[in-house]
């Protein structure tokens, strides 16, 4: 369960964050709900009993614990310290349980929960009151670009309704960078995915083992200067205990192929001196390990690339999810795809702009 506060000018997930993977917010646990109903008590003179009357008025509360990991002991306890200033306490809670379906609570009131520092990490106990739960369906995106297995489903991450006047877009792919991106354009309520003509690297010609070696490697990312293109997608030019991979890293001075079996030996290995920090194109590869001089071309971001990187981007995951569509595994290669609205959404506040509620 994740769980929001969504505010006049920002989402701030309580539980569950979904930009960062809920590897530093974890889920709601605990969950529990109470109501609370206001009654009228009517006296009558002689009277044989009294008259109880349900004045209508529900107030409901949601409990919940949850943690919360920083970066060091330091910053956890400075977090803490100063919540009940620096938070916000109003706004729509917004219980996600991820398969599209909302319960909201608003207006609500969060108290400030009590907050137990455990090293780098802070215990959280929420209670949060309002009038009544009700359900919302949140709405959705898809984006089809040109081609197969990359058509991504977006969810919005805002309230029922208001989730309908937000869009998406694949720009044309770019040779500016390795990675995939994804931004929030607040002018146009949109998030822009723009992919990377090189987030891709396609290995071919390596003859022994060509298994494990030959294939698609993935832009990783940049670690102190070292540019790395992976089999797993994961930011490391070693290998990793109990798992066969290849990586091919460039530091500005020399490229290097080399993969690995699951025991973690080096089964091929080979070097290009080049001040590239894209290894398409290379050839003459001095081969040290195994047989057969790699041949490497580009490939644009894939799917699986662009949901990463709305997923893992503050400023996108916070307005929405991202997810392969049904039917679709995210290997294939992004298009550019012009903005698409979301819809779909039901349930929500009635505003006559919403905007008003969401910016």
């Amino acid at each position: 369960m994740r769980i929001a506060l969504v505010t006049d000018s920002l989402v701030v997930w309580l539980a569950g964050n979904p930009a960062l993977a809920e590897r530093m917010h974890s889920s709601a646990g605990g969950l529990s709900f109470s109501g609370h109903i206001e009654m009228q008590h009517n006296a009558f003179v002689r009277g044989a009993a009294a008259q109880i009357v349900d004045r209508g008025n529900l107030m409901s509360s949601v409990s919940f614990t949850t943690s919360r990991v920083f970066s060091s002991p330091a910053a956890a306890e400075t977090w803490s310290a100063l919540y009940d200033t620096t938070q916000p306490r109003t706004g729509c809670l917004v219980l996600d349980t991820t398969d599209g379906n909302y319960v909201n609570l608003s207006p609500c009131v969060v108290q400030p929960p009590t907050r137990q520092v455990i090293g780098q990490s802070v215990q959280l106990n929420y209670t949060v009151t309002g009038g009544a739960l009700w359900a919302s369906v949140a709405a959705t995106c898809t984006l089809a670009p040109s081609g197969a297995n990359n058509d991504i489903l977006l969810t919005a991450a805002m309230v029922g309704n208001l989730g309908n006047f937000i869009a998406a877009k694949i720009a044309t792919p770019s040779s500016a960078s390795s990675a995939c991106v994804a931004a929030w354009n607040n002018t146009y309520a949109e998030v822009i995915v723009t992919p990377s003509t090189t987030g891709r690297m396609v290995v071919a010609s390596v003859t022994s083992p060509s298994t494990g070696v030959n294939g698609t490697l993935l832009y990783a990312g940049n670690a102190a200067g070292t540019e790395v293109f992976s089999s797993d997608g994961v930011l490391s030019t070693l290998s990793i205990t109990g798992q066969a991979r290849a990586v091919c890293f460039l530091n500005g001075t020399t490229a290097t192929l080399r993969a690995w079996d699951a025991s973690g030996t080096v089964v091929y290995s080979a070097t290009k001196a080049t001040s590239a920090m894209v290894p398409s194109g290379l050839t003459g590869w001095t081969v040290a390990t195994g047989t057969g001089s790699p041949t490497i071309t580009a490939g644009v971001s894939n799917a699986a690339q662009g949901i990463l990187a709305i997923n893992s981007t503050p400023a996108t995951s916070a307005w929405m999810t991202a997810a392969n569509a049904p039917g679709n595994d995210g290997t294939g290669a992004l298009a550019a795809v012009t903005d698409t609205a979301f819809s779909g959404g039901t349930g929500g506040p009635v505003l006559t702009d919403p905007w008003l509620s969401i910016l």
